[in-house]
């Protein structure tokens, strides 16, 4: 479990807890860590939804919370995380529309959504934006279509 308490670390600046089996949910007060510029709580048995406090989250640059279990939609504060180079959130449970803030980016290179329950259409604007990204990947094959998305560079098969 990672504590609360983790909030209490104001000068954090990486915080690497991937591949430690840890389960319960990510706690809202992460997002008092403001100077966070690594998250990396990937490959975990973390549950629940994704804190809309990652947001506060101002500074970071790669926030790697994939191949755990996930679960809700992926909240519109992330458009708050205004440096973002990379957003890992691949092999969840993840819910609903991938939110238009995510084509606010300019610094993004890599945006991994795929193997998740997301559906609808890319926004325009994320479109638009997309020649800043190197990787795009989500769930955009299938029958029926799980995302419409003209300017993705891979769709990945579940």
């Amino acid at each position: 479990t990672i504590p609360s308490e983790i909030g209490q670390l104001k000068l954090l600046e990486e915080l690497h807890l991937e591949n430690n089996q840890l389960t319960g949910t990510i706690p809202s007060e992460i997002g008092r860590s403001r100077q966070v510029k690594w998250l990396h709580l990937e490959s975990n048995q973390l549950t629940g939804t994704i804190p809309p406090e990652i947001g506060r989250l101002g500074q970071a640059e790669t926030l790697s919370l994939h191949n755990n279990q996930l679960t809700g939609t992926i909240p519109s504060e992330i458009g708050q995380v205004t440096q973002l180079y990379s957003l890992f959130f691949q092999s969840n449970q993840l819910t609903g529309t991938i939110p238009s803030e995510l084509g606010q980016f300019t610094r993004m290179d890599t945006l991994y959504l795929h193997n998740n329950r997301l559906t609808g259409n890319i926004d325009p604007i994320f479109c638009d934006n997309s020649r800043s990204f190197g990787d795009v990947r989500v769930d955009c094959t299938g029958d029926p279509l799980k995302i419409i998305c003209s300017c993705c560079h891979e769709c990945p098969e579940a």
